[in-house]
């Protein structure tokens, strides 16, 4: 495609140093669903509303694709949701297709539907950076939760409930494509999914107006991926912290660390998908304006980011949709839209290739070669063995079905050999844990764990 020039460097400068404009007052979202989507934290129960047009709680065989939405920054989940069914039936796939979406509430939102005291809300900007959900005087909760442990229990749970899957499609328009392209970076479900042999995800962000950078490069006016300099780093010195670059992780991003992000992120299915007369000048904020001063020229400067940062990126695709501005609508209604959205299946999980690997001769032996633990089931202790091919900088983590790590049993330096550590399951509830192994270069080596209390 033809790539938009950006504006001139002393326009660029005065735009970009223009302080964040404060959010608008949110108003409260017109319709909140019944039904509710519901999680255990530390032994407490936590929903969320949610919309889906049949049940995720039984299995439905029929159904070989899930789609799986974010509402936009309306958090209206009633209007995302008509939408995605009414393109499913023009496409002629509702009948075979599970479509479900979260909504994602602020405290307004609770007040002015007296929702009850076990329904999640977040701050502004929190609700799409998989920040965690919040507590106030007026309205406490016993505990908290990221949105994105959200979508990873429901992505699991459907999945459990539905073994005949294809693909499991995370979708999300707007400043749901932001939630989007954020949860995919962070969420370890690809992997577990492929433990359980459930089907590949696919990632899709529609007009998303901002990226999560895998390093602090950022397009110049060239179209080069350069670190800014003196004057970004004196006049918005946090342009690559979290939600726009891997500095000062929110806790669920954490959780991965920026390293495993880095190396995992071009192993997802993605596509971006952008209107070509998306290109009005958008200022947003600082770090947002860094990206580029326009929601088209963001999804293509980070698409071209991807190639630059890991060469040739061929899981991940950017669509624009000539003709089309910044309407969700639109895009979402586009018959290009539906390959990706209905119709496509990615290969399988192990054919996933990594642009971070370091070069090794064909006769080096990957750092992870064996795996073991025991006793296995366990009740509350196992030892966890790994035998290491060469010497490698290794993190050993523990993650309960809905993928959130409950314990990390070691991280650094290791030399060729066995390594035994001991997961002490006292703390945790009954149930099927993953221990997995991580070190640059190769795939991840993983086991499940099952403790028996």
């Amino acid at each position: 495609m033809r790539f938009l020039r950006a504006l001139t460097l002393p326009a660029l400068s005065v735009l970009l140093l223009l302080q964040s404009p404060l959010p608008a007052q949110a108003q409260p979202v017109d319709i909140v669903p019944p039904a509710r989507f519901r999680i255990a934290v530390d032994g407490d129960s936590l929903a969320v509303p949610i919309l889906a047009n049949v049940s995720i709680d039984e299995p439905h065989p029929e159904r070989t694709r899930a789609v799986l939405y974010s509402p936009n920054g309306t958090r209206e989940v009633v209007e995302a949701g008509l939408l995605y069914n009414e393109a499913a039936t023009l496409a002629g796939v509702q009948s075979r297709t599970i479509i479900a979406g979260l909504q994602y509430l602020f405290e307004v939102d609770i007040e002015a539907h007296e929702l009850a005291d076990d329904v999640a809300f977040w701050k502004h900007i929190y609700w799409y950076s998989g920040g965690m959900s919040d507590s106030t005087e007026n309205n406490p909760r016993p505990v908290r939760a990221s949105t994105f442990t959200f979508m990873d229990s429901l992505v699991y749970r459907v999945a459990v409930n539905n073994p005949q899957l294809e693909t499991i499609v995370v979708v999300g328009a707007s400043a749901g494509g932001k939630y989007v392209q954020r949860y995919g970076a962070g969420t370890p479900m690809p992997e577990l999914l492929a433990e359980i042999d459930g089907p590949p995800m696919i990632l899709i962000t529609v007009n998303n107006g901002s990226f999560v950078y895998l390093s602090g490069h950022r397009p110049d006016l060239q179209e080069n991926f350069v670190r800014p300099g003196r004057l970004w780093q004196e006049n918005a010195p946090k342009f690559n912290w979290y939600p726009y670059g891997l500095e000062e992780l929110n806790e669920y991003m954490a959780a991965s660390g920026a390293h495993l992000i880095r190396e995992r992120y071009p192993s997802r299915y993605f596509f971006y998908i952008a209107g070509g007369l998306d290109n009005q000048l958008n200022a947003a904020n600082q770090p947002e304006a860094l990206q580029g001063t326009s929601n088209l020229l963001r999804n293509t400067f980070f698409y071209r980011y991807l190639e630059f940062a890991y060469g040739d990126v061929e899981r991940h695709h950017l669509l624009v949709h000539e003709g089309v501005d910044h309407d969700g609508h639109e895009l979402i209604m586009d018959e290009r839209t539906w390959e990706p959205l209905f119709y496509y299946v990615p290969g399988t999980q192990a054919d996933r290739h990594n642009k971070y690997d370091e070069p090794r001769g064909s006769g080096d032996p990957d750092p992870v070669i064996a795996i073991d633990a025991t006793p296995n089931p366990f009740n509350p202790t196992t030892s966890v063995t790994l035998t290491l091919g060469r010497r490698s900088e290794l993190a050993v983590r523990v993650f309960n079905v809905e993928g959130r790590q409950v314990a990390e049993l070691a991280d650094g330096s290791f030399n060729p050999g066995a390594h035994t550590f001991v997961l002490d399951g006292s703390h945790l509830a009954s149930g099927v844990y993953f221990v997995r192994a991580t070190a640059p270069g190769v795939d991840d080596v993983s086991l499940k764990l099952t403790l028996l209390k």
